[in-house]
């Protein structure tokens, strides 16, 4: 697409400045016969201002700015409005390009197409779509009509989802990456993609979900049968987080089927009109991917410096999805955004309002410095709201580090229209940004996180202070293990303080889940004070792992799980102090803590409970915690909570988060707490996905695809082996030895998220004289129980605590496992050629509480050198 600035035509009147004034130039969206000679386009209007600029540089002593006055209208852009340093002003005199009138400057990043039938009897609108290649359509662009975000055909259609089946190996893929192209997909699902035609095939995209973020894929043909296949391959192999793994295909023609719903091409744009809705006049197609870039020459300089941005309105840009896909890592720290800065100082973004975005509201990219975004509105946004710095680790004191900017008294409503892994507002590498009083409300992922490190290494983000910021309905049911501040590596110096979040809801049954305050993979030296967190189904405070943490002062209230849970010990370095917080437990244990003795200390917490758990609780906390009768009373609005029965600052923090009084043109004091996912709605239950494992389908060294494996990546010790006597030739090795990390590695698993019902096992295993095999069927308590349960050894098969079969070294033996958990009780079947076979019913479960299968696996106990093998493993349901 040409390069262009598309506007209509804009009369610009240039005012002689008066003294101690900035140079004014007006700016129309429209010509005016009247005034013959005045009427240019937005770039004239800054070539205009940057001769200007360029003359009062110039002058003596003159301390002028220049400041552009857009007047009331439609200003459309099909490439971006570059700023660079030409344009900068200075401290006592920014260049200012504001709005005449805040809320009447819309900068569109869309065409207007016009309706070309109005088809309202056949439920269908028809728009002309000129001059845009197939390439574009390809992309999956996005269309708005009548100021919403309709929905680009999909199938299932929006709000139901398709699931993948289990990983399925590729000829050729890289072992250690197995089970990330290909799954075996539904019957109903295959059949719906086999009758796609090749245009639909390829122009298709699959959203596919995994735990906290997502993916865009085409399709592929299918190398084996039943397959569905992705290109590129996915981030992880297919249910590595767990059976509830959603997708859909979209920007199909055979997708076209629901209200709502549009599909554009060359010959136009359909739409499929709502119930009742009129005929549209027109609709707006997006086609630029930014709107402002800010630009400076690079970390050198020079800058673009004192440049404002006030009072407009943005709006529609465009997320193309590349014809290869896209694969993000985490919260997209690679997507675009409608307003980005590279290379700047004080850099001013205020009072505006973006909406309808593809991407990203605004990216504060590389080398920007006290920038500010204050007051300013950011709603339906297909990515995320701001972003603050990179991926990339830069020095805190380079040039190029991004770092001190200001991001205040904004609100930040409905993320990942688009891209399901936004984040509200995202702090990458960078050190001594504030984040305050700002309303996060809406989301898909996270609301705010801060911190792109994993570990204890030289910290690359650090004194930044989140305060006073409100998040509301965070997560909604949509990703998993997420929080509603996340924070991620080392950060010494950076306080979470202050902040109200209320209701953190991942998605139940897959992955993680969603934690109000989320210290994550080496989050260290940084203090978590004076929040209130209410209503979160995986904790109020949770710690993966990290170091020298101060929590104190908290509320922590209503969650689903543990309401503070400390999760992994890290001998020597867990060092969490729990002090002076209020907790008001939910379904779950007041604290949960897998840290060691001298990891964690507490003091001074006050805990309501019910009267049973007070015993786990002195387990948990000893003398840090003591019981009171305080309670939480809430309401339907973002502020509405009273806690009953104690005198700390909690009112106040409430009343003090989000944006301040007159900070936004429209006060957001009315949203409301929605009710947890769970609890409303048809609840998506984790399909029942029959698992195998076949050795001669894989390459020699290869690995089942979608097994959980330790160690990993070694191959030499759990991989595909050839051998004359095994089933097939083939079979996978599990090469124990002392120098592995663990007594229990190597192992394998798979979880398969089954709860009742009956289920049937089968595999084939063969030991060497020192072989010591635990099979092991769990559930995913803490601690976990176990039902059915093997020792296979050379002194027998081991089941229920005694010998009940023998076991040859060097010989296949076949098992064969029928377990049903509504009666508490299992079958055992043996085969060992050439005549042995022992069947054994009603053996009791090895944990009488055991009822769901959350984990089905094998360990090498043997802890020397020993070879095992098993072929032909089978898990199925046939309730």
């Amino acid at each position: 697409m040409r390069p262009t600035v598309r506007s209509l035509p804009i009369l610009i009147v240039l005012l002689a400045a008066l003294p101690a004034s900035a140079l004014t130039i007006q700016v129309w969206p429209q010509a005016d016969t009247r005034e013959p000679g005045r009427v240019v386009g937005l770039a004239q209007a800054q070539q205009e201002a940057r001769k200007a600029l360029a003359t009062l540089r110039a002058g003596a002593g003159r301390r002028e700015g220049v400041e552009l006055v857009l007047q009331p209208g439609r200003y459309e852009l099909e490439a971006p409005l570059v700023f660079t340093p030409e344009d900068s002003g200075s401290a006592d005199a920014p260049t200012v390009w504001r709005a005449a009138t805040p809320g009447t400057v819309l900068l569109s990043g869309a065409r207007r197409l016009p309706a070309r039938a109005a088809r309202a009897a056949a439920g269908e609108a028809v728009f002309d779509a000129p001059g845009l290649a197939p390439a574009f359509w390809a992309a999956a662009p996005q269309l708005f009509v009548d100021g919403h975000r309709a929905v680009l055909a999909r199938q299932p259609d929006a709000g139901r989802f398709w699931t993948a089946g289990a990983p399925a190996a590729v000829p050729g893929e890289d072992p250690k990456a197995a089970g990330r192209q290909a799954f075996g997909a539904t019957p109903q699902m295959l059949d719906w993609v086999a009758r796609l035609d090749a245009a639909d095939r390829a122009r298709a995209v699959v959203q596919l979900m995994q735990s906290w973020t997502g993916s865009r894929h085409r399709l592929a043909t299918p190398a084996r049968p039943q397959t569905l296949q992705l290109q590129p391959p996915a981030r992880w192999a297919f249910l590595h987080f767990g059976t509830l793994q959603r997708l859909w295909v979209e920007n199909a023609a055979a997708a076209y089927d629901a209200a709502g719903e549009w599909i554009g091409g060359p010959e136009g744009v359909r739409y499929r009109l709502r119930p009742g809705e009129a005929a549209p006049a027109y609709a707006e197609l997006p086609v630029a991917e930014r709107l402002v870039v800010v630009r400076g020459a690079g970390p050198g300089g020079p800058y673009v410096e004192h440049l404002r941005l006030q009072g407009l309105d943005l709006a529609h840009t465009l997320d193309a999805t590349p014809a290869a896909g896209r694969i993000d890592p985490q919260a997209g720290p690679d997507i675009g955004a409608a307003v980005e800065v590279d290379f700047a100082r004080d850099f001013t973004l205020a009072d505006c309002r973006i909406v309808a975005t593809g991407n990203y509201a605004v990216w504060l990219r590389e080398g920007v410095r006290a920038s500010t975004v204050e007051r300013c509105d950011l709603q339906d946004l297909g990515g995320g709201g701001i972003k603050i710095g990179t991926a990339a680790r830069t020095p805190r004191d380079d040039p190029g580090a991004t770092g001190g900017n200001r991001v205040a008294d904004n609100r930040i409503d409905g993320t990942g229209r688009r891209l399901p892994t936004g984040v509200g507002i995202w702090i990458g590498n960078s050190f001594g940004n504030v984040v305050e009083h700002n309303l996060v409300a809406n989301t898909t992922y996270s609301g705010i996180s801060v911190g792109w490190q994993w570990g204890y290494g030289e910290p690359s983000s650090g004194d930044n202070r989140i305060e006073a910021n409100a998040l509301l309905n965070i997560g909604n049911g949509s990703l998993s293990d997420l929080g509603g501040i996340y924070t991620l590596g080392r950060a010494p110096g950076t306080r979470i303080v202050g902040n109200l979040i209320r209701e953190v809801r991942g998605l139940r049954g897959y992955g993680s889940p969603a934690f109000g305050i989320y210290n994550d993979e080496g989050s260290s030296e940084l203090s978590v004070e004076r929040n209130v967190v209410v209503g979160t189904d995986g904790g109020g405070y949770f710690l993966h792992r990290g170091r020298d943490l101060r929590v104190r002062g908290n509320l922590f209230a209503g969650a689903d799980a543990g309401e503070i849970v400390a999760v992994r010990s890290d001998p020597g370095r867990t060092r969490l102090v729990l002090e002076d917080n209020l907790i008001l437990a939910g379904t779950g244990p007041a604290l949960r803590r897998d840290a060691a003795p001298g990891e964690m200390s507490a003091a001074g917490n006050r805990v309501a409970l019910p009267q049973t758990g007070l015993a786990a609780l002195r387990a948990a906390c000893a003398d840090g915690c003591r019981p009171v009768p305080a309670s939480l009373r809430r309401g339907a609005t973002l502020r509405a909570l009273e806690v009953v029965g104690d005198d700390g600052p909690w009112a106040a923090i409430v009343a003090a988060a989000g944006p301040r009084p007159a900070a936004l043109r429209e006060p957001a004091d009315g949203l409301q707490p929605r009710p947890d996912p769970a609890t409303t709605g048809p609840v998506m239950v984790p399909p029942a996905v029959e698992w195998s494992l076949d050795a001669a389908a894989l390459p020699l060294g290869g690995q089942p695809p979608g097994w959980n494996i330790q160690p990993p990546n070694a191959p030499d010790t759990v991989g595909v082996v050839a051998r004359a006597d095994a089933p097939d030739g083939r079979c996978l090795q599990l090469a124990d030895s002392p120098s592995l990390a663990s007594r229990v590695q190597p192992y394998l698993s798979v979880d398969p998220k089954r709860e009742g019902g009956q289920v049937l096992a089968r595999f084939e295993l063969v030991i060497d004289a020192d072989g010591d095999v635990v099979h092991e069927w769990r559930d995913a308590a803490r601690p976990f129980a176990t039902g059915p349960r093997l020792r296979i050894t050379a002194g027998g098969v081991e089941a229920a605590g005694r010998v009940v079969a023998p076991m040859t070294p060097g010989v296949w033996t076949r098992f064969e496992i029928d377990s049903d958990a509504a009666r508490g009780r299992w079958t055992l079947r043996v085969h060992a050629p050439p005549r042995a076979r022992v069947e054994l019913r009603d053996l009791p479960f090895a944990s009488p509480a055991w009822r769901s299968l959350d984990w089905f696996g094998f360990i090498s106990y043997a802890a020397v050198k020993t070879n095992a093998c098993l072929a032909g493993v089978r898990l199925r349901y046939p309730s």
